[in-house]
């Protein structure tokens, strides 16, 4: 793979047109799904340009530097809609609520208010505690099953599992079972009827787990607190359910785990020398705070730059879509481009964090990137904005990164503290498998896994006195500012 540098090239005062042919649509879909993020470069060195056409099964305008990317996220200029190109929510597994993440206007603000004070009320504290018991309890299962006498077993589901208990006992305090989370997902972005007008197997199963998934919310012992949060600010019980199916279930479950999947992969071809650093990180803050806490969390620099370049390199969702509300005049390092309204901007986040104006030496995984150059996490992208952008309630930035991130920090402590493990064959990241949401190409497999209990972690008593603030939170003031001091 090579990124060619492009002299920035930006004059405002002459806008051009994006004029490179589409391409027929079935060759331009084979090639999507052959080469991934590849393809997107193919073309890009082809035209010349940051910004072309593209065929993803719907006709799209690309930006593909870091300086176009930020478009899509301009959302008085750009609103979203309720997909990924021609992938769309299956709405029969929302309640026929969209939910917060493809929101525009008042409902979004809704929605992502009664999201923030959900999410709030976990402490980073009770986030650690929660994690620290289910770490224990699947390191233990790990151990037993990856034992290094037979085949190397593949990883990923497990990793989903432990997703799966840590933020369903985090915010519901039930955990309905990662199978149910897992057929939900694989049917979100699936239609309900194939071609002959059959049901799909996607649909089916997700269709079944979506009413245990339910069943499970409304049974559980946080469920009239979370109706509290959402009178608070206007959402129906509906609305409120399926948005937080829809937080734990996609954002978390699948997209954080994604990243948990990639770090583990990450850590277990690091250099011993490297590891010994992120140890030193942790140790020298919990000996500091005496345990393992917020604060000693928020002290952990390199574990954090690790977790960021991990997010720079392999993004969990690599294409943002957002639609023209006007017409636009897009920068990129090579020129001002002209797109009309009603047109379909993609923002490619594999290529806009490997821009040589902005990351030096952008192909090759620097662990301490974002430790010796904090600045640089204004140009690492998220879901819906800059990484050190606010989570105020007017921005569209996504409510539970301030979950997200210190749950890949706790994963990425405890493996380097407590595990011990070897993979079946050294990690590859191509770029070709945008489906694989920046894991490694192939599925990961284990040959085994040693939990070292006697490398116990401390906790705080901060931490294990920590509680869910549902309740506290339901009746306090309003939560429209910026409630969560992030320090990104």
């Amino acid at each position: 793979m090579k990124v060619t540098k492009v002299e920035p090239i930006i004059d405002e005062n002459t806008p051009k047109k994006v004029q490179n042919s589409l391409g027929w649509t079935v060759p331009s879909v084979v090639k999507l799904l052959k080469e991934g993020n590849l393809y997107f470069m193919q073309l890009r060195d082809k035209t010349a340009q940051n910004v072309f056409r593209i065929n993803l099964g719907v006709e799209a305008y690309a930006l593909c530097d870091s300086v176009s990317a930020r478009t899509v996220f301009q959302y008085d200029k750009i609103a979203k809609e309720d997909g990924f190109g021609r992938l769309r929510v299956n709405r029969n597994l929302t309640g026929n609520v969209l939910p917060s993440i493809f929101c525009n206007g008042e409902q979004h603000q809704r929605f992502r208010k009664f999201l923030m004070d959900l999410l709030v009320s976990i402490s980073n504290d009770y986030l650690i505690k929660i994690t620290s018991e289910m770490i224990e309890k699947h390191f233990s299962l790990w151990e037993q099953r990856y034992n290094g006498t037979g085949v190397a077993v593949p990883w990923e589901r497990d990793i989903l599992d432990l997703c799966s208990d840590i933020i369903h006992n985090a915010l519901v305090g039930t955990d309905p079972g990662s199978e149910n989370s897992f057929n939900w997902l694989m049917g979100i972005l699936k239609k309900k009827r194939s071609a002959l007008g059959t049901k799909t197997k996607f649909y089916t199963k997700a269709i079944k787990a979506y009413g245990t998934i339910i069943n499970g919310i409304k049974e559980s012992p946080q469920y009239q607190s979370i109706l509290k949060l959402a009178e608070k600010r206007s959402v129906n019980e509906v609305e409120a359910i399926n948005n937080v199916i829809f937080t734990i279930i996609f954002n978390y479950y699948g997209g954080c785990s994604a990243t948990f999947r990639t770090c583990a992969a990450r850590l277990s071809i690091l250099d011993d020398n490297s590891k010994q650093i992120l140890i030193a990180d942790i140790q020298d803050a919990i000996d500091k705070n005496g345990g393992l806490c917020k604060q000693s969390l928020l002290e952990m620099k390199k574990l954090k730059s690790f977790v960021l370049e991990n997010l720079r390199m392999s993004p969990p969702v690599n294409l943002i879509f957002g639609r023209a509300i006007e017409n636009l005049n897009v920068k990129a390092n090579t020129g001002v481009y002209e797109i009309k309204k009603g047109k379909l901007l993609v923002a490619n986040l594999f290529w806009a964090h490997r821009d040589t104006e902005v990351f030096d030496d952008p192909l090759t995984f620097q662990m301490l990137r974002f430790y010796d150059n904090p600045d640089l996490k204004k140009y690492l992208y998220w879901e819906a904005g800059p990484f050190s952008q606010d989570l105020c309630a007017n921005s569209h930035q996504c409510p539970g990164r301030d979950i997200a991130i210190p749950s890949i920090m706790l994963f990425c402590l405890y493996l380097l503290m407590q595990g011990d493990y070897q993979l079946d064959k050294e990690p590859v990241w191509t770029g070709r498998k945008i489906r694989r949401l920046g894991t490694p190409d192939d599925v990961i497999g284990l040959k085994y896994f040693k939990y070292k209990k006697e490398n116990k972690v401390p906790l705080h008593q901060s931490t294990l006195d920590s509680e869910l603030k549902f309740d506290e939170m339901a009746s306090g003031e309003s939560l429209g500012r910026c409630p969560v001091n992030h320090q990104a």
